[in-house]
């Protein structure tokens, strides 16, 4: 039999080196396992009591702790129970609308002053009348008589001699009768003397921008 052999320096220092390894490892194993248990621990909260799952369950006395007042209101996104008085709403705020303000007076228009007769005598002379007539027409000579008696200016159109001039005469009056007599936009079939002169005194007065004008023909 022969003396054993000597292992080589290198082998007995690689062997050291894994003994050394493997302890380091089971120590670093066994504390981050109980740094584990010590992080899921729940810790003991004041005025409860843990359940003992391991033991059938003891009747405890439940700790009394002062209710906050700010848990009896409801918040918001809370309901409240149907046994509770709802609080009432609140109301809104009334909008006061400012007082209207008063309209600003019209302004005074200065009255005109009346027109001076050289003025009424141009406004009569210038109103503008035109007759539809004929020839043979005897109410059509003294409308002409009328007009020269009180100064009034006409145009007179003879409705045989002028194209189309019964047309007119039918689309004014609405039938084949003359005279026709328009003073300004006034359609008059036949001769009234009253109502000729009150259609005179409304365009006088139109045209003067006056009122109270009036004639008694002759």
């Amino acid at each position: 039999m022969q003396p054993p052999r000597p292992y080589p320096t290198w082998v007995l220092g690689g062997l050291l080196l894994t003994i050394l390894l493997v302890s380091a490892g089971a120590i670093a194993y066994r504390t981050a396992t109980s740094l584990a248990h010590a992080a899921i621990t729940p810790e003991p909260v004041a005025g409860h009591v843990a359940p003992n799952l391991g033991a059938a369950p003891t009747a405890t006395a439940a700790a009394t702790t002062q209710p906050d007042p700010a848990d009896a209101l409801p918040h918001q996104g809370d309901s409240i129970p149907f046994n509770e008085p709802i609080p009432p709403p609140v109301a809104p705020a009334l909008l006061v609308e400012p007082p209207p303000t008063a309209a600003p007076a019209a302004p005074v228009v200065p009255s005109r002053p009346s027109p001076t007769p050289a003025q009424l005598q141009q406004a009569l002379q210038t109103t503008p009348i035109v007759m539809y007539s004929t020839s043979w027409c005897g109410v059509c000579r003294k409308a002409r008589e009328f007009f020269s008696e009180n100064g009034l200016r006409y145009r007179d159109i003879d409705v045989d001699q002028t194209p189309d001039g019964w047309s007119k005469v039918v689309q004014l009056a609405g039938q084949r009768a003359v005279p026709v007599i328009v003073v300004d936009d006034k359609v008059m079939l036949g001769l009234s003397p009253d109502s000729v002169m009150r259609a005179v005194a409304r365009s006088m007065e139109r045209r003067l921008g006056v009122t109270g004008i009036a004639f008694q023909s002759k």
